[in-house]
């Protein structure tokens, strides 16, 4: 069982959102899950987030699409940049 701590969706495509902590990692379970849920096309890309949700610092990010996992180091602006590319290339799908 798992839960996500943030989903938005936009035109029939989902991001999902988990923070994981300093030194958290995912489960077995998650990386499966994560796999599966985006393997199946592009309408789910989740993105697991390292770092502190308290204080939004944010060290490294890892994106899971069509079933292919990237990890990426990055800071809060470099994140809040790659949600933007994501709902640019989301709105791009409507038009």
């Amino acid at each position: 069982m798992s839960d996500f701590d943030g989903v938005v969706e936009m035109n029939n495509k989902f991001l999902i959102l988990e923070w994981k902590g300093i030194g958290g990692a995912l489960t077995l379970g998650q990386e499966i899950m994560f796999k599966k849920l985006t393997e199946s096309g592009d309408r789910f890309t989740v993105f697991v987030v390292h770092g502190n949700s308290m204080t939004m610092e944010v060290f490294q990010y890892e994106v899971f699409f069509q079933g292919r996992r990237e990890k990426v180091s990055a800071n809060l602006t470099q994140l809040k940049e790659r949600f933007r590319a994501w709902s640019m290339w989301v709105m791009g799908d409507a038009q």
